[in-house]
């Protein structure tokens, strides 16, 4: 059964010159506060900037602190960096943000698509460009290219996406390229683990992991469709969804409860999904009240929980909060920063 929610809980404008975004993630070293991270798109080097937005959950208020993302150069071109975040300041001027160090790629190519960091270590991060991953070394203040791993074929294929695998002890990286999807060994990164090939009938948009299921991941893509594998037998997917009716940007497992699923798409909606028949936790939970007597609870099937339509444009980015199980914030293109929860049904649901 499908709940439309008509009104957010919290929605705010990233800023009065309606600058467009498509960056967000949760701070994922902040474990006390509810705070997302959100950067602009400004084709206007000088404008961009990096709004870091904390829930107060006691009463609700957002606060938002806006930090200067500018190019020196202001010349348009794609690098990756890392930047310290200056200490908050009462001036309603936004601070700079301070570069740390430039990963130099160039040698790579010119098509920087993102950099990750390592799930557990902050010290270690893989930037991803044209058609080359490269493992990096940030601990002693710069950047010590690590190992790098390329993949050949034919027509100069590119990676589009990437995403370090937190299973296995994290020494797998895999890459989308196209509708392709491919497992790395940093050990030997030239060495494919597993691949998925054709996983969607289009582009691959976005890829994650089960965090409680080693062997499990989800995929979406512009065929408007999630699909949830097993790799171990990647022929064809466990799962497959189809409740977008455009292009999937992003889909995110729940960090805690894995039967929990977000998707936002280009049809400007961001779903909930229940995939508890492949969940780290059981479909049923049998409760004993007595020797000859149990109880069965309700269930959480499979199916979508909840359709959240507030955006007015595509919703490129969908993040669960670090802070808080049953909190998330989705990011459309036209700046606009929703925040909700799990409703307290659902929520119920899992944990009684």
């Amino acid at each position: 059964m499908v709940r439309r929610k008509s009104m957010p809980l919290y929605q705010i404008a990233l800023a009065t010159k309606s600058l467009s975004a498509r960056a967000l993630a949760s701070q994922l070293a902040e474990s006390d506060a509810v705070r997302f991270m959100v950067g602009t798109q400004s084709l206007k080097l000088s404008n961009n900037q990096v709004h870091i937005v904390e829930l107060n959950e006691e009463n609700g208020a957002l606060s938002t602190q806006v930090y200067q993302h500018s190019e020196e150069d202001n010349m348009c071109c794609m690098r990756s960096a890392i930047w310290r975040i200056p200490p908050c300041e009462t001036d309603t001027t936004p601070a700079k943000l301070e570069q740390l160090t430039l990963l130099d790629t160039e040698e790579f190519g010119q098509d920087v698509k993102m950099t990750v960091f390592h799930p557990t270590e902050g010290s270690k991060a893989v930037t991803v460009v044209n058609n080359h991953f490269i493992q990096w070394d940030l601990a002693a203040g710069d950047a010590k290219l690590v190992c790098s791993g390329m993949m050949e074929g034919k027509g100069q294929p590119r990676f589009m996406v990437g995403k370090w695998n937190p299973h296995q002890n994290c020494t797998q990286f895999v890459t989308v390229n196209e509708g392709h999807v491919k497992s790395w060994d940093l050990r030997n990164p030239n060495k494919q683990v597993w691949s998925i090939e054709a996983a969607h009938s289009q582009v691959v948009r976005d890829l994650d992991f089960n965090p409680n299921k080693q062997y499990y991941m989800a995929t979406c893509g512009d065929d408007g469709c999630s699909k949830f594998w097993d790799v171990r037998n990647s022929s064809e997917p466990v799962v497959t969804r189809s409740d977008h009716s455009h292009w999937v940007w992003s889909i995110r497992y729940n960090h805690f409860h894995d039967q929990l699923v977000l998707t936002s798409s280009s049809d400007s909606q961001v779903i909930l999904t229940s995939v508890a028949s492949i969940s780290s936790e059981p479909l049923t939970n049998i409760v004993d009240s007595d020797e000859n007597q149990r109880e069965q609870k309700d269930k959480l099937e499979d199916g979508v929980l909840a359709t959240y339509d507030e955006h007015e444009d595509s919703v490129y980015s969908v993040e669960w909060s670090s802070a808080d199980p049953w909190t998330f914030a989705s990011l459309s293109y036209d700046g606009r920063l929703v925040i909700n929860k799990v409703s307290r049904a659902d929520k119920y649901r899992i944990l009684l």
